[in-house]
């Protein structure tokens, strides 16, 4: 009986806790990895997997919501096809993403929340690699006769994007200070991004979305540390 009552009021107080941390005036940091995979159906059609991982740290501005910065590095590897299946262009790039993190908690449990996330973001990336399946016989939107002509080239032009994110997730604690958040992906996401041609010759402009379960799948895992006040 005795053991019973002691676990009764364990359990009690780490549900108190849980709850707590969703208090206004709490920080907590957190340390995050995400894969991606996108397609797009534009001119082109192509096909992205995306792998980062970051860092954050948060404040509770009010009871169950949440501000934040975070930084992200990723490697990003698209595959564009033109003509046919056979003829597309891999890029490879490497992505340092800036952004603020406005979060609402909706508790489900004891321990447990839905979480919704809105993400106004700022990317800087550069292209590491292009490989080309063969020569394309045509101009296109990014791509030129004088601009591929080897199979292999390494490249460096420059990327920048602006855009946002709304991300839904499930956030759970384990134990007291440790939160758990996972993600399966945005929600809805717009990126409007600005590029120099491979001839260093013409700016691009183009606008891309994402829309879980029609173009993007995915899987986000965030470990947080709350800490006192």
């Amino acid at each position: 009986m005795k053991n019973k009552c002691i676990y009764i009021v364990f359990f009690l107080f780490q549900c108190s806790v849980a709850y707590s941390q969703t208090e206004s005036g709490r920080f907590f940091v957190g340390l995050s990895t995400d894969y991606k995979l996108v397609n797009s159906q534009n001119e082109y059609p192509s096909k992205t997997e995306k792998y980062a991982v970051g860092a954050n740290i948060n404040y509770m501005l009010f009871k169950n919501m949440s501000i934040g910065f975070g930084f992200e590095y990723g490697l990003n590897s698209t595959k564009t096809y033109f003509n046919s299946a056979e003829t597309y262009v891999i890029d490879k790039k490497e992505d340092r993403k800036y952004s603020l993190n406005l979060k609402y908690f909706v508790p489900l449990g004891e321990k447990s929340f839905f979480t919704i996330s809105v993400l106004p973001k700022y990317i800087s990336s550069s292209i590491e690699e292009s490989y080309i399946s063969r020569y394309i016989m045509f101009p296109t939107q990014r791509y030129n006769q004088n601009a591929i002509k080897a199979t292999n080239e390494t490249l460096t032009p420059s990327f920048n994007a602006y855009g946002f994110d709304i991300t839904p997730s499930f956030f759970f604690f384990p134990i007291s200070k440790l939160g758990v958040e996972v993600s399966a992906g945005n929600l809805f996401g717009y990126l409007y991004s600005s590029s120099m041609s491979q001839d260093g010759k013409e700016k691009i402009f183009t606008r891309e979305f994402e829309v879980l379960g029609v173009n993007t799948v995915g899987l986000g895992v965030t470990l947080y540390y709350f800490i006192n006040k």
